[in-house]
């Protein structure tokens, strides 16, 4: 609204609008709502109580107004002509009762009228979320291959003297060689440098190019396997355990700066399954010229199932012991799949680790050996161990 800049409506119905008129220095808070028709006639208004006091004596005008005006523009040049007289007629009686002053409503729409300013400034086209108080904002950025990624910006009290937080989806490689796992890329929270959020959005914009690669290839590993975890996989998310059989599967961890060097690679399943593609791959020459599912096929000589070619079922075995697939637990509110397998290839049944290892604990024939425990399949009889689930 071109006549109050700092009235916006507050969803894309434009049924509900919220903001502050202002009057000699002085900043109103209203909000007005208007029927499902968008008419004026039955709008409901909220307002702060300095402007609710104002107008207790002349509330009949304002409905009258609204009854009278064409639109919402037409309407607020009426209301914000009223509250000028109002304010004439009652001069040295307006300071607001309850705690509610002119000063930190004017506080407010400083930091409003600057969020609208940069928000014009970026453009509308790429906001995608505002909340009701203009704290928490969701700004659309597209890379490269036109992928797009949402940046989340937490809005201060004093901006633009304090930067908002932002946050988004950006994978983040841990240096195994670090103990303390040094992150070497930009983390996933922070303040970022600027006074306006443009330059925050063109910040990360930038930031998203370094890692068109790492996307490349996970995308290709995502629509072409049947991937078990993570269940719903985000930008940010460098980890994948993906289905090459059943009962077998391989949990890969991928450097988003090098996406096409060997990864670390963790085996899941019997060992005489495992074992002999352990061997293929020792004898195989990975090449950083190919996209990393293509070099993991060729070193381990097998193609892996695809959604083109079987049903994810297939590989989805549930737990022999607690009977779900997906074990939720504290430190995993999203659940664990199961992540061991009977040894017996005839058998082959799938287990969480937590609970074949609380299953041995309540056998009695089971022996405990440091954080080593030795039992047998509950289906089979056939000899396994199991390492004592490491916490989070």
């Amino acid at each position: 609204m071109e006549t109050f800049p700092l009235v916006l409506p507050l969803d894309s119905t434009f049924n509900s609008y919220k903001g502050f008129i202002s009057i000699h220095n002085q900043e109103f808070r209203f909000q007005i709502t208007l029927d499902n028709n968008k008419q004026l006639k039955n709008a409901k208004i909220q307002c702060c109580k300095h402007l609710k006091l104002l107008l207790t004596d002349h509330l009949h005008v304002v409905q009258l107004r609204l009854q009278q005006c064409d639109d919402l523009d037409s309407f607020l040049v009426e209301l914000k002509d009223l509250i000028e007289r109002l304010l004439r007629k009652t001069t040295g009686t307006t300071k607001p009762e309850g705690g509610i002053s002119v000063l930190s409503d004017s506080s407010k729409s400083s930091v409003y009228a600057a969020v609208i300013r940069d928000m014009q400034e970026l453009g509308w086209s790429h906001i995608s979320y505002i909340d009701n108080t203009l704290s928490k904002i969701h700004v659309s950025l597209h890379d490269a291959k036109n992928r797009i990624h949402t940046l989340r910006l937490s809005i201060p009290s004093d901006y633009p003297t304090t930067p908002p937080l932002c946050e988004i989806d950006l994978p983040v490689w841990e240096n195994d060689e670090d103990s303390h796992s040094q992150k070497q890329i930009q983390p996933l929270q922070q303040n970022v440098p600027g006074s306006s959020l443009s330059s925050i959005a063109s910040f990360y914009s930038s930031h998203l190019n370094l890692y068109q690669d790492f996307w490349d290839n996970m995308d290709y590993i995502d629509k072409s396997t049947w991937i078990l975890e993570p269940e719903n996989p985000k930008r940010a998310d460098i980890d994948r355990r993906i289905a090459i059989g059943k009962n077998c599967s391989i949990q890969i961890k991928v450097n988003p700066n090098q996406p096409r060097v060997f990864p670390n690679i963790r085996f899941l399943g019997s060992d005489r399954v495992i074992n002999p593609l352990k061997m293929v791959m020792k004898n195989k020459k990975w090449d950083d010229t190919l996209m990393l599912l293509d070099n993991l096929q060729n070193v381990l000589e097998m193609k892996f199932p695809s959604p083109q070619t079987t049903k994810q079922e297939e590989f989805k075995q549930e737990c022999g012991i607690c009977y779900n697939y997906r074990l939720v637990t504290v430190e995993n509110e999203t659940g664990i799949v199961p992540n061991k397998n009977c040894t017996d290839p005839k058998c082959g049944r799938a287990f969480h680790d937590t609970c074949l290892y609380e299953w041995f604990l309540s056998v009695p024939s089971s022996r405990k050996s440091m954080d080593v425990i030795f039992g047998v399949c509950p289906y089979c009889q056939t000899s396994m161990r199991i390492e004592e689930p490491k916490k989070a």
